[in-house]
């Protein structure tokens, strides 16, 4: 008989197999599972988002380091270079190829501060303006020697992140010449940055930017494209190899309508004397100068910012305002073709009009003198001889409202639409302005400040070419430095055309040729040998008296013009003659226009009288 033990002893084995089968399955249905979650998750990995984790595995592994375009060149209507580019040694940081350690860093740092004879401080300045976190390069200093690059090779090792590069930096053959004009460049401002068109990556902190004159107007043809190299990099962001690299694309190359002759010219006489001229084509309004005095040479900005104790010198003497469109001064005489004009016009003055001088009028309670007892004077005589008499009398009858309404007709009060940043508005006095200003400011001085030397030449442009005011025009051609393909034409563009017949004009332009030529004129010292030249002269009182303005404004030849000129010359505390010291310098820079000699025409006299 089977007792209880020995049945259980032969049973219980059984069970416990059942058991482990069971456990068995089970574990076997949890290893499959486990498997289609695996295969699951790696489809969805490498099939589903396998392109989304492509792309970012790649920007983990490569990098690309910036580099920066040189900018377009700058040259003159015949091709001669103004503005070109050169070579130098640049130092950058390379942020993720320093140690993460920050004791580290700031050893790099003081060691860098060092070699470079910089302060810790101006390092750091540079650091934070910038991304920490950037992988482009950030550009410590610009232009340092063979023998700072050599030191830092020297000292790589205890230097990690620091390189060196040779980049492109601006080079101002002519110096001073034309700055106003051509413009400087400078390290872009946060404000720039931050307002900047970011759409082709164009613009980065410690970039140089464009901040005045041509080299501000065109910046973003001049610019370029920036390019790099494309390195493989390891986990910890240490380059290993260049793998590609993106072109670098020149700026535009820009060709002005400056003629240097002729801007050489007009700088030399000027001499070093406070003033500006400006010379157009009045066949197109191309500017073919200007000058303005004193200057500044653009090639200190070049390198890195100047130093605020320079930058103020420079400033408190004048050096950086364009003369030629900024200063807003009285026309003095040669506003007289403006008055002949509207006289012509109104039916104020006719062919026929004739004045008596006698030395002088009576304008209410004041005698307004002349410059001389000219006796009888029709139009051409009077500009001639810059008779004061017959010009009060044709203001009188023409009216305040009639002669502002003429001097917007040439531009005057306007915006010449010039392609140069920051050109003001002069202003046109009339009867309303007077008031205006007269109840704001009740000792306020109301006289006539059309506002810029370029107001004028546009002027004596529009009375030779016919009755055209056009646009004028700095830039008349940009070209692509990679395919030499037209990026930009100047189109000329007509803003006014006076409404005179050809025998109004011709009587005005009639009397400028005398006033170089005639007996009476003004301004015989404008008279240039072998070509014609028909000009205005005038001195123009400061406030309160005293000391005069000088201004020349003409065209040449008489028959067929191809150069308009206005000087300005600034009193300085001195009586200055338009006819005597302003005439001059039209007349040199007309002489190397026509490549001819400065010499005055026989029988040029001086009359001072303007």
């Amino acid at each position: 008989m089977r007792s209880g033990r020995g049945y259980d002893a032969l049973t219980t084995p059984l069970g416990e197999a059942t058991v482990s089968v069971n456990r068995i399955r089970w574990f076997a249905v949890l290893i499959v599972a486990l498997l289609i979650l695996l295969l699951g998750r790696l489809w969805y990995l490498q099939i589903f988002k396998g392109e989304m984790f492509r792309g970012q595995a790649d920007s983990n592994s490569l990098r690309l380091v910036r580099e920066v375009a040189p900018r377009g060149m700058i040259s003159d209507f015949r091709g001669r270079v103004l503005v070109t580019n050169g070579a130098q040694f640049t130092v950058f940081l390379l942020p993720a190829d320093m140690p993460k350690d920050p004791g580290q860093k700031a050893d790099i740092v003081a060691h860098l501060a060092r070699i470079l004879t910089l302060s810790v401080a101006d390092i750091e300045a540079v650091i934070k303006r910038n991304d920490p976190g950037s992988l482009n390069p950030i550009a410590i200093a610009e232009g340092v020697s063979q023998h700072v690059v050599a030191e830092i090779a020297e000292n790589h090792l205890r230097l990690k992140g620091v390189v060196t590069n040779v980049e492109p930096v601006r080079q101002y053959p002519c110096g001073k010449m034309a700055a106003h004009l051509v413009g400087y460049i400078g390290q872009i401002s946060d404000k720039e940055l931050a307002t900047s068109d970011e759409s082709n990556n164009a613009y980065k902190p410690g970039d140089f930017i464009g901040k005045s004159g041509v080299e501000r107007q065109y910046d973003k043809l001049l610019n370029g494209t920036p390019g790099g190299r494309w390195y493989e990099v390891d986990a910890r962001g240490r380059r290993r190899r260049e793998m590609d690299k993106d072109p670098v694309i020149a700026g535009a190359t820009l060709t002005l309508g400056l003629d240097k002759d002729v801007q050489a010219a007009g700088e030399a006489a000027l001499n070093g004397r406070k003033g500006a001229a400006v010379a157009l084509d009045p066949r197109d309004g191309r500017v073919i100068a200007m000058v303005s005095y004193p200057a500044y040479d653009p090639s200190m900005f070049a390198r890195r910012p100047l130093a605020y104790q320079s930058y103020k010198s420079l400033n408190d003497a004048g050096a950086f305002f364009n003369r030629a469109l900024l200063s807003a001064n009285p026309p003095g005489s040669t506003f007289k073709l403006i008055t002949s004009a509207a006289g012509l016009a109104t039916g104020k003055i006719t062919a026929n009009t004739t004045e008596y001088c006698t030395g002088g009028i009576m304008l209410g309670h004041h005698y307004k003198r002349c410059d001389g007892v000219h006796h009888e004077m029709n139009l051409t005589k009077a500009i001639e001889a810059s008779c004061d008499t017959f010009f009060y009398r044709a203001g009188l009858r023409i009216g305040p409202d009639g002669m502002a309404e003429w001097a917007r007709n040439f531009g005057l009060g306007q915006r010449t639409g010039i392609d140069l940043p920051w050109e003001t508005v002069g202003t046109v006095p009339s009867p309303a302005w007077k008031r205006a200003i007269s109840a704001r400011h009740p000792n306020a001085d109301a006289g006539w400040y059309p506002g810029d030397t370029a107001n004028m030449a546009i002027v004596a442009a529009a009375i030779g070419n016919g009755g055209s005011v056009y646009e004028p025009r700095v830039v008349v051609k940009a070209t692509s430095s990679a395919d030499g393909g037209v990026l930009y034409a100047m189109k000329p563009t007509i803003s006014h055309r006076l409404q005179l017949t050809p025998d109004q004009i011709a009587r005005i332009a009639n009397g400028m040729r005398q006033v170089v030529i005639g007996t009476r004129g003004t301004s015989h010292a404008g008279n240039l040998a072998g070509v014609e030249v028909a000009g205005k002269s005038g001195s123009a009182e400061t406030r309160g008296g005293g000391p005069t303005h000088a201004w020349f404004t003409c065209f040449a030849p008489f028959d067929s013009p191809k150069i308009a000129v206005c000087v300005f010359l600034e009193a300085n505390g001195q009586r200055l003659h338009g006819g005597v010291d302003a005439a001059p310098i039209a007349r040199k820079m007309i002489a190397a226009y026509f490549h001819v000699p400065d010499r005055l025409a026989a029988g040029a006299g001086g009359h001072v009288t303007d």
